[in-house]
């Protein structure tokens, strides 16, 4: 059993929890400081399973936060691939492999430019070895 908080001027779901945790506390001590208001502005029901909590961030805000995860996952792959920039690393492969490392690289490198929708982008595939 889950305890909801919903914004009464909206409906908009604020937070759920589990039944165990003090809901007055969480009410009082969290949905409060996070959206503002008083306790008479929310209603606690409760629900047989999770429900989601409404995002109340804008379109905007929330495409920002998309492009800002792709950009650290592809950070995260161009780190990943640093070695590829070694002359050590780069003096012990075929050219083939160090030309499809650079080409990796490079496409890594263009995100997100290369791609309008952050729903959509298409992620290059690592080379092999």
């Amino acid at each position: 059993m889950y305890h909801v908080i919903t914004r009464k001027s909206d409906g908009a779901v604020m937070d759920r929890r589990p039944e165990t945790v003090g809901i007055m506390d969480v009410l009082n001590n969290q949905v409060i400081v996070n959206h503002g208001g008083a306790a008479a502005d929310y209603e606690i029901t409760t629900s047989e399973t999770p429900v989601e909590v409404t995002d109340l961030r804008s379109p905007a805000e929330i495409e920002a936060a998309k492009w800002a995860a792709i950009r650290a996952e592809r950070d995260r792959l161009l780190a990943a691939s640093d070695e590829w920039g070694l002359v050590d690393r780069r003096t012990r492969a075929t050219p083939e492999t160090i030309a499809a490392w650079d080409a990796y690289r490079q496409a890594l490198c263009e995100l997100p430019q290369t791609s309008a929708d952050p729903d959509t982008v298409v992620w290059p595939d690592p080379p092999a070895g």
